[in-house]
């Protein structure tokens, strides 16, 4: 998680990022939005992104907000990416039925909707005019440049258990093998410049040993230095009698 920044809206009043992942955190049958409900924090959680927002949340839950004619210009404030992450159909056809109740209310009638009133509403409003509303998220493996699909949960687990994509890694390691682990994020450095450093090699150790005999030791076993050799050789002892043993007990 080197680099990314973990906050609370309230703790990051005042400060921006070139690209915020905001996670409405509200998810019940009770359409329940509790602080989401909170003009000046809506706000705030709208405009931190310079250049990309992402928002994850649920539609049914958004649909009680609170006045606020401060949403374009929070929205406006990503330059090159504003998506909302749900169900796509569920949010495109909530407003549209909003739209329509606004449209037939009959003068005097009670705004049961709210439509103009509800900064959530008028988020989505603004996505679905910019074609921002997404039913999945398209992941792209830097390593092997493919792209994976996620539409729920349980698709990074399945689709991309190590945070890269489906393929072994495949990239060759300091030891000299071919890293066989699940696609996995890269993280190189100086003193790591393949970006390994961290993920075992379990491939059969080919470093030559002191006493000749191949090595019976997984590659990441002996990183540091070699293991006692397992290979059972005889020997025997002054007595006459012979004894096996492993040669590194030899």
């Amino acid at each position: 998680m080197r680099g990314i920044n973990v906050q609370t809206v309230d703790n990051f009043q005042g400060e921006e990022n070139d690209i915020i992942i905001l996670s409405l955190v509200r998810n019940n049958p009770e359409n329940n939005i509790g602080f989401l409900k909170i003009s000046n924090r809506v706000n705030v959680a709208l405009s931190r992104a310079r250049w990309g927002l992402f928002i994850f949340g649920n539609s049914k839950c958004l649909r009680d907000g609170v006045i606020s004619n401060r949403v374009n210009v929070a929205l406006s404030r990503a330059r090159w990416g504003l998506f909302i992450f749900g169900n796509s159909k569920c949010l495109r056809d909530g407003v549209k039925k909003l739209k329509a109740k606004q449209a037939n209310k009959a003068p005097g009638d009670k705004d049961n909707s709210n439509l103009t009133g509800s900064i959530w509403l008028s988020v989505l409003e603004i996505l679905n005019k910019r074609d921002a509303i997404i039913e999945k998220l398209e992941v792209k493996c830097e390593t092997h440049q493919t792209t994976t699909s996620v539409v729920k949960a349980e698709d990074f687990m399945n689709k991309a258990p190590e945070g890269g994509c489906s393929k072994a890694c495949g990239l060759r390691m300091e030891c000299g093998h071919q890293c066989q682990s699940n696609c996995h994020p890269l993280i190189k450095t100086e003193s790591d410049p393949s970006g390994h450093e961290k993920i075992k090699c379990f491939s059969k150790c080919v470093k030559p040993m002191a006493c000749g005999h191949d090595c019976s030791f997984k590659c990441h076993e002996c990183k540091i230095k070699h293991k006692p050799c397992q290979t059972r050789v005889t020997k025997v002892l002054p007595c006459g009698h012979s004894i096996s043993r492993p040669c590194g007990e030899m």
